[in-house]
């Protein structure tokens, strides 16, 4: 797994700021983290280099790790082909998906992981909690819409709580369309007497 996002923050790298630009001149430019191996510490502090590219393409950090997410997905789908199989639905292989890369992408220096939380609510509805010293929620959304486009099913995010914007945690709510002719379920909730 580290070689699939180490090969596509690489390419990333490339495509956004020219093949002159090598990710080793944006690391050498970074603090280096005692006792980890060169390789390592360039996948490992992914945040810092989507953070160098945001502020060199003059772009916000959430639009660069969203796209950042947009170009892995496809990448991770082909890696990951035999866990997530045709037969689960779209938001079933998003959330397969994110629980199995999020505690490599997202590790931390103290070597803790970040926390991502999905539960499917319906066969069209994952509500995904996100949380990290990282932030970023937005490869998150990125990786979660590019894997709806390689699946053929239009994926719709909504984020009302997002740590970038002072909230303790990211909330996503990832919807797809509900094919013709299916009824969506009406989920009630009894309101508490006072």
């Amino acid at each position: 797994m580290h070689r699939v996002i180490a090969g596509q923050l690489a390419q990333f790298i490339s495509e956004q700021l020219g093949k002159n630009v090598s990710p080793d001149a944006i690391m050498k430019s970074q603090p280096a983290v005692e006792g980890l191996p060169e390789q390592y510490y360039y996948y490992h502090d992914v945040h810092e280099v989507l953070r160098e590219v945001s502020r060199r393409q003059a772009k916000t950090f959430s639009d660069i790790c969203e796209e950042f997410g947009r170009q892995l997905g496809p990448q991770l789908l082909k890696r990951y082909a035999k866990l997530v199989t045709t037969r689960r639905n779209t938001l079933e292989v998003i959330a397969r998906m994110e629980m199995l890369v999020h505690g490599v992408l997202l590790m931390n220096d103290a070597g803790t992981s970040a926390e991502i939380a999905c539960e499917l609510l319906s066969p069209h509805e994952l509500a995904i909690t996100y949380t990290s010293p990282r932030k970023l929620c937005a490869v998150v959304r990125g990786v979660a819409w590019s894997i709806g486009v390689e699946r053929n099913d239009r994926v719709m995010i909504l984020e009302p709580q997002c740590m970038l914007h002072g909230h303790a945690a990211c909330r996503l709510t990832l919807t797809t369309s509900i094919p013709e002719g299916t009824a969506p379920s009406v989920k009630t909730q009894d309101a508490a007497v006072q």
